[in-house]
């Protein structure tokens, strides 16, 4: 399913790439955090949105095209891959969907902020959704021409999932886990369509 632009649902449209990397650097700056962008092979531009600790990391973009879609992708939260250099299996499989669409970019959100390579270790940290996250998951959304909720049952942790229903604008998934969570993309056949993740099938699915 192809994406379209957005137009008359009250949503700005994103023109060019500098100023889709402007709203990222607006929220960093609101807020005192560390603003960092990288230019990988290939690519147009890699963006990224941390605490000044490291601790979190509160966006990710890559953008392939000037202009043009982009989509949200909703996960648990971030692992290190970023700054290890480790290979980045799920932000591939996200791209590939995403290209498939027709878009020219990414937006990677998580219900948690926290940097951690296993979700099962979000429990050391105090405040693994971050100070900040709430808000840059806001203004991600509203960037996106689509939003993907893809977490999986590791998502159920502190009531996370719907405090953040309330955020994402019109969220899509690729369907649910018996659990009733938004299947993650690294276990889906390429061919499953999106469908609306809604507060009521969530409910009735568990």
């Amino acid at each position: 399913m192809a994406l379209g632009r957005r137009g008359g649902e009250g949503h700005p449209r994103v023109r060019g790439e500098m100023q889709k990397i402007a709203q990222l650097e607006q929220f960093a700056l609101r807020y005192g955090l560390l603003f960092r962008r990288d230019i990988p092979r290939g690519e147009l531009s890699d963006t990224y949105v941390y605490s000044h600790d490291m601790q979190y990391r509160y966006a990710f973009a890559r953008w392939w095209g000037v202009d043009g879609p982009l989509v949200l992708w909703v996960g648990v939260n971030p692992a290190k891959g970023d700054t290890e250099q480790r290979r980045r299996p799920t932000l591939e499989r996200c791209i590939r969907w995403s290209r498939s669409w027709g878009a020219a970019g990414v937006l990677i959100g998580n219900l948690f902020a926290a940097r951690h390579n296993e979700p099962k270790d979000l429990r050391k940290t105090p405040d693994p959704i971050g100070p900040h996250n709430d808000e840059a998951l806001k203004v991600m959304t509203e960037m996106a021409n689509r939003t993907v909720v893809a977490w999986g049952n590791e998502g159920q942790r502190h009531g996370r999932p719907e405090q953040v229903a309330r955020l994402l604008s019109q969220p899509v998934c690729f369907g649910f886990t018996v659990a009733g969570q938004p299947r993650h993309p690294l276990y889906v056949p390429n061919d499953t369509p999106v469908e609306p993740w809604q507060s009521e099938r969530r409910q009735t699915t568990r």
